[in-house]
């Protein structure tokens, strides 16, 4: 939907009969892979997770909520951005590659 906010600490939402949330079920990772014209804007893809009323299609899904769960393709600097303001993508403090190195 044109011009909605979609705020990182609240769920995106719609009514699935009008508009809902759209997902793909196969992984889409660039404008060429992506099948409807959205304009010249920058895009990026990753993973949502989706519930409530849920609609299938042959490509994918029209939910009444979803939540970014990552980022994963698109330009590096937008990727970065956004990855802090929905905060994904981030390594776990507790993984030991996250960990400073000890003396």
């Amino acid at each position: 939907m044109k011009n909605y906010v979609w705020h990182p600490d609240d769920p995106a939402s719609g009514d699935v009969r009008t508009h809902g949330i759209y997902s793909f079920r196969d992984v889409v990772r660039s404008r060429e892979e992506y099948l409807f014209y959205v304009g010249n804007g920058p895009l990026l893809f990753g993973r949502v997770k989706i519930w409530g009323e849920v609609v299938e299609h042959e490509w994918g899904y029209r939910s009444q909520f979803g939540k970014v769960v990552s980022l994963d393709y698109g330009d590096p600097e937008l990727l970065d951005k956004f990855r802090k303001i929905y905060r994904v993508n981030r390594v776990p403090a507790c993984e030991p590659s996250a960990r400073k190195p000890e003396r």
